[in-house]
């Protein structure tokens, strides 16, 4: 599941049964902007620069896995 992240290309498709109105086509809709206290601030990442490319992460990683649990 996890080399299927890294390496399947990603689902543009939009599914049957979503629908979206578009807002020129509703009466009486204005548009109009308003600044969320919290929508401004930079998420936390645990991990930071430590990891460079997740890709090589994994597959180190599994290697070890692999050589210390072989045959499982």
């Amino acid at each position: 599941a996890l080399i299927g992240l890294f390496e399947l290309p990603e689902d543009d498709s939009i599914p049957d049964d979503e629908h979206f109105i578009d807002i020129e086509d509703t009466p009486g809709y204005q548009t109009a902007f308003s600044q969320l206290a919290f929508a401004g601030k930079k998420e936390h990442d645990p991990i930071g620069d430590a990891v460079s490319n997740p890709k090589i992460l994994l597959a180190q990683s599994l290697h070890k896995l692999s050589t210390a649990c072989p045959g499982r």
